[in-house]
Order: structure tokens, then sequence, then C-alpha cells
């Protein structure tokens, strides 16, 4: 298979960006007006730039780059919130101060992703979506793309039933890798347990003349 040139990848990372971006342009439609936070930079030299939400966190790092470009959009209502980011970086010569970091929270899940040491050239690009369908129903969309010469590790993390991390996948990579991340999860809120049928239960098992009296019995 052919391997891309620069400009080439350049150009499919920002297609997927604009691509991601305007999907969910249609969606905020659907939901009425949105609030919005953009930030883009470009040029040469060292950056260190991050967005922090309730739903997202994305952190671009590079140090006497030959050429950086960053771009970042934020969109997000009662309903809704969606975060495109794009990092692509040249000339770069490892250490943790060349560095992109993707994660994204929602429906009872964390997906994250991490590229640091980058060496040389890289190019990353993550959209995630939240969106509340209905009371106590949640949607979790996330793509995170990376491709590049550096040092890998991502994760899938959810929590038991008593709250604690549970981390169901764990990828750690190094080298030249081009990686796709996907997670969609939705969470259904759980039916409430049919606590009279508990009590009659019990009650099939107590002796005669003893029971579990609630409101509403009027068997006796």
């Amino acid at each position: 298979m052919r391997e891309l040139s620069a400009r080439e990848t350049v150009l499919l990372v920002f297609a997927t960006t604009a691509l991601s971006f305007i999907c969910l342009v249609i969606l905020f439609s659907l939901y009425g007006n949105a609030n919005v936070v953009e930030h883009s930079v470009s040029g040469a030299g060292t950056i260190d730039d991050t967005t922090m939400t309730r739903n997202s966190y994305d952190h671009a790092m590079a140090e006497n780059a030959s050429f950086v470009a960053y771009e970042t959009k934020r969109r997000w209502d009662e309903n809704m919130h969606t975060l495109t980011s794009s990092f692509i970086v040249e000339g770069v010569r490892g250490g943790y101060r060349n560095k992109y970091e993707v994660r994204s929270y929602g429906a009872g899940y964390k997906h994250e992703y991490t590229a640091t040491k980058i060496t040389g050239s890289f190019s990353g690009s993550a959209s995630s979506n939240v969106v509340k369908l209905e009371v106590g129903t949640e949607m979790h969309d996330s793509l995170i793309l990376m491709d590049g010469n550096a040092t890998f590790r991502g994760r899938v993390v959810t929590s038991d039933k008593f709250g604690r991390p549970v981390t169901e996948a764990d990828y750690r990579e190094i080298g030249y890798m081009v990686i796709r991340s996907y997670l969609n999860i939705s969470k259904i809120p759980e039916k409430p347990e049919d606590w009279l049928a508990f009590c009659d239960e019990v009650n099939d098992t107590l002796p005669s003349g003893l029971g579990i009296v609630y409101t509403g019995n009027t068997s006796g």
C-alpha cells in the first residue's frame, strides 16, 4: 500500500474533521441554538494548548516544530456537547513536550488515546459527541485517528456497580503507527427493581401469621 505524503495526510485529516463537523452542525440545528468556542493556530515553533470540558479533554504540545497546525471546535447546549480537533506537526524530535492527548466522557464510558515522544511528522484528529436523547438516556460517540512515529497509549474505561473504574480495553504501541479508535455507546436507564414482588416472595417463605406489610397492600 502506498504511503501518503505529508500533504495528502494533512488534507485527509482536515477532510475527516470537516466531515465530522458538518454532521455535528446538522445535529445541532435540530436541537436549536448552541454555544460556540473555536481556536486555531499554525506556524513554526512551540505550542502547549489545552481544552477541558465536562465531556472532553484535548491537549496538543509541540516543541521547536518546523511546522505545526492545531484546531479545535466546541459546540454545546443543554442536550448535546461536541468537540472536534486536528493536530499536525512536522520536524519534532521526540520527548514529552511533543504530544497529542484526547479524551471523551459520556454514557458511563471514557475513551482516550495519547501520543507522546512524537518524532518527525505526525497527524491526528478527534471527534466526540455526547447527546441526551431523553430523560436518563445518553449517547456517546467518539472517533480518534493518529498517524505518525510516537509512543501510543489508548484505553476504554467504564465502572462497575460500585462506581469503581473498570478498564475494558488497553492499547499500547511504539513506533510508526496508523491508529483508528472508535466508540459508540448508548446508556439506557435501568428499570427499577420490583420491590413489591420481592416482598411477596419473602412473605411466601415466612411462617403463617408473619409477613411484610407495605403501602397499598389490601390483602389483609
